[in-house]
Parts: structure tokens; sequence; C-alpha cells
């Protein structure tokens, strides 16, 4: 399976992760079924960065990956940094109309873009939708720099 097919296979499993309508576990008397936290370990280990974005452009939560990409050392680190921060000036409006679009639009968007640490990044932006509005954008990015 060559790197395309395993990319669109992953982004199918992050969205239905994040987009289920009922989560795949419950709590019952304290103890929480299994599903979620394997869901969360899966998302924790991926080698690629699983990010989640506000509607006002802000970072809301990262994986251990994406963390490391960035070359910080927490997550905590990035909760409420603009996204756009981390992409550099030659590529910030290009991926800033992306953004925009896919926060206003609903439109899913596939793109390769240079950061903010001069490494070239494969990212995508997803619109997570619940109860037929975008709350949040999700995605993954891939360093791209010796591909």
């Amino acid at each position: 399976m060559n790197m395309e097919s395993r990319l669109s296979e992953l982004e199918k499993m992050v969205q239905s992760l994040f987009d289920s309508k009922c989560p795949p576990s419950f709590s019952v008397g304290g103890m929480v079924f299994e599903e979620i936290e394997e869901s969360k370990i899966i998302l924790q280990s991926l080698p690629l960065c699983i990010h989640e974005i506000s509607l006002e452009g802000k970072l809301l939560r990262m994986n251990k990956a994406g963390v490391e990409m960035l070359g910080l050392m927490r997550e905590t680190d990035i909760i409420g940094v603009d996204y756009m921060s981390y992409v550099s000036n030659q590529d910030k409006k290009r991926i800033e109309k992306l953004l925009k679009s896919s926060i206003e639009e609903g439109k899913t968007y596939k793109f390769t873009f240079i950061a903010s640490n001069n490494k070239i990044f494969s990212s995508c932006f997803v619109p997570l939708r619940r109860n037929g509005k975008i709350r949040k954008i999700i995605g993954y990015t891939y360093d791209a720099t010796s591909a």
C-alpha cells in the first residue's frame, strides 16, 4: 500500500474517531469501557501530527508527535496558539485562505506548506460537524521534508 493510500485510510480513521455521534464507550458505576481509551492511545502514538483547530484559528489539541514536530515539549505549549503562527510567511496567505474556506464553507483540503521552522509539511483541514454545524477543524500533518 502506497503512502497516499495509507494516509487516506488514516484520514478516514481519524475522522471517524472525531465524528462519531456517540462515543464508542460509556461509563457505568465509574468504570469506562475500553474503546475511548484505545482510540486515545492510537491518536497519541501515531507518527503523525493530529490536530484540532478552533473556528477562530487557534490550536485546541495536538498529539505528542505534532508537539515534537514543532520542537516543543508539552501539548499545553500549543493550546490557544494561532495555527498560522506555525506557517512560513511565504505560505501564510494561501493557507489562511484554505483554513477560512474550511471553517466558513465546510470544505476539506489537503495541502503542502513550508512551516515557520523551514520544514516542509503535508497536511489537511477537515471540518468536524455536530448537529449540522461546523464545530472545529481537525486534521493530520506529516513531515515531508525528506520525502
